[in-house]
């Protein structure tokens, strides 16, 4: 719908979802005039997800066959990550108090956007008192 409202058709595009980033949608961009596919290219990208409930949203962003795999680690993306920092905690002797850092500088980007959805400023204590979301 947005190729044909920007008059792109019936240029080619491409279409992806579940989490697409602009690291990720730019390099394709920046290949296919490199590689000569195309003489220019627009490269655009837009959400919607925060519009509807985070189980919606995960839901319909997910491969229906892996229902099976995806409500015993808790059905959302949280669940996943949690498996995969479990697995660096174990491997590489990371604390949680490493980890709360990441959480804390990641906020405190935020604090200086006044684009952010959420700008709070956190230390590592208010990182670790708060709930814990999910864990393995």
């Amino acid at each position: 719908m947005v190729q044909d409202y920007l008059g792109l058709c019936p240029k080619p595009g491409t279409v992806s979802k579940a989490a697409e980033r602009p690291g990720d949608l730019l390099p394709g961009g920046v290949e296919a005039v490199a590689s000569g596919y195309m003489d220019i290219c627009v490269a655009y990208g837009f959400e919607s997800m925060s519009h509807v409930e985070t189980w919606k949203g995960t839901n319909s962003s997910h491969w229906r066959p892996t229902l099976s795999f995806d409500y015993p680690v808790g059905g959302f993306y949280s669940g996943y990550y949690a498996m995969m920092v479990t697995r660096h905690m174990k491997e590489f002797g990371t604390t949680v108090e490493q980890l709360a850092c990441v959480s804390v500088k990641n906020h405190l980007n935020a604090y200086y956007n006044p684009y952010a959805q959420k700008r709070h400023r956190f230390t590592i204590a208010d990182v670790r008192k708060s709930p814990m979301v999910a864990w393995r």
